[in-house]
């Protein structure tokens, strides 16, 4: 099976770039995303002190080549798929079905590129490129990872998510009745501990998302002020994750993990 290449806009239509009038050729910036090196330097120090790397966002370029019924068709192609590519629409999606079943996408949005096509007799095809700029530079597996962890009575548990290969930044349900959460990364030490009474029938809901992290307590109200000093609503590693739980004053309650396998490159 062939490899597909899609863009879904902001507002969810969706624009198969791999078929009819559209054929995706090439590709680049798929692999390993630019990394910002955070170093230190001592006086009198050869070399520099590693300290850490972050990804950059990224900067996707696809190969285009759009063919017409003559020039008139063509050019009415082309401003068909400038306007399914418009970014007014908010961030969109680029889709990649790899053809073994194997699917991977990335927030993007259309930044530039498509160019006019040349005039003159017989002018039918334009091959040019179009650029996606990409906030966060990994990739994902669409596919929702949804884990359920039950406590019949208040107890702990350890358990232990895969994740993919890039972090990822997961959301908790916490089902009532419970008196008190705790959710520990092992790995890291980060945890975040919510002291807060939950009723029978309760949620709260837990993201830990960069910009919308939150805490509320299901429809709206906001918990985030209950959470103990030093907490952390942290991410999960690449690979195997060992994350410690506990309820206390739990009674047929639930803590239920949401995550998707995120990946360095395609």
């Amino acid at each position: 099976m062939a490899e597909v290449l899609k863009y879904i806009r902001g507002d969810s239509v969706t624009t198969n770039l791999s078929s009819g009038k559209y054929r995706w050729i090439e590709e680049d910036g798929f692999g390993m995303a630019e990394e910002r090196i955070v170093s230190r330097v001592a006086p009198h120090q050869y070399g520099a002190l590693y300290v850490m790397s972050t990804a950059e966002s990224r900067l996707l370029t696809v190969g285009i080549r759009i063919k017409g019924d003559g020039y008139a068709d063509l050019l009415s192609s082309r401003a068909l798929l400038l306007d399914r590519l418009s970014p007014y629409y908010g961030m969109g999606t680029l889709r990649r079905e790899m053809g073994n079943d194997a699917i991977r996408e990335i927030e993007a949005i259309y930044a530039e590129g498509l160019r006019m096509p040349h005039r003159g007799p017989g002018v039918s095809m334009l091959v040019d490129v179009l650029r996606f700029w990409c906030p966060n530079p990994h990739f994902y597996d669409p596919s929702l990872q949804s884990l359920t962890y039950d406590f019949a009575a208040p107890g702990e548990q350890t358990v232990y998510p895969v994740a993919g290969s890039a972090p990822s930044a997961p959301s908790w349900e916490l089902h009532g009745p419970f008196t008190e959460a705790t959710v520990e990364n092992k790995a890291s030490g980060e945890k975040f501990v919510l002291a807060y009474t939950v009723a029978n029938g309760q949620t709260v809901e837990v993201k830990t998302t960069f910009g919308e992290k939150s805490v509320v307590l299901l429809p709206s109200t906001d918990l985030l002020g209950y959470l103990a000093t030093g907490s952390v609503l942290w991410h999960l590693g690449p690979g195997t994750n060992e994350v410690y739980l506990k309820l206390v004053g739990a009674s047929n309650s639930s803590i239920v993990l949401k995550y998707y396998k995120r990946y360095t490159g395609v």
